[in-house]
């Protein structure tokens, strides 16, 4: 896998109280296997606080997406994104921060903001 690592990828942003969605834009073939870290502790992906969803674009372009969930002033940091295929592994750093830390340089992910 070979992943998007544009500065404007590395950064996301939510207020507190509201759902934030991190995204990791990759090509890969064959599909990747994608797991999410904080803080170097893998996150569980079940449901309850995180979550992930794909969305697949043409033949080898893959969107995965971390859903974190009624955000805190704990969960603000880096998260990880590390995709891994037969054909090797790849990672990338995307900072959660507040709303005021996105600007027009930066293609923040805001939901419910």
């Amino acid at each position: 896998p070979v992943i998007n690592k544009a500065p404007s990828t590395a950064k996301a942003a939510a207020q507190t109280h509201t759902d934030a969605l991190i995204k990791c834009n990759m090509e890969a073939f064959p599909r990747p296997t994608v797991e999410w870290s904080k803080d170097g502790q893998i996150l569980s992906l079940d449901g309850s606080k995180y979550s992930m969803s794909t969305k697949k674009q043409g033949k080898i372009k893959f969107s995965f997406h971390l859903t974190v969930k009624s955000i805190t002033d704990t969960d603000y940091g880096v998260y990880e994104c590390k995709a891994g295929n037969s054909k090797g592994e790849d990672t990338h750093s995307i900072t959660l921060g507040g709303r005021s830390e996105c600007n027009v340089y930066c293609a923040c992910c805001l939901r419910d903001i």
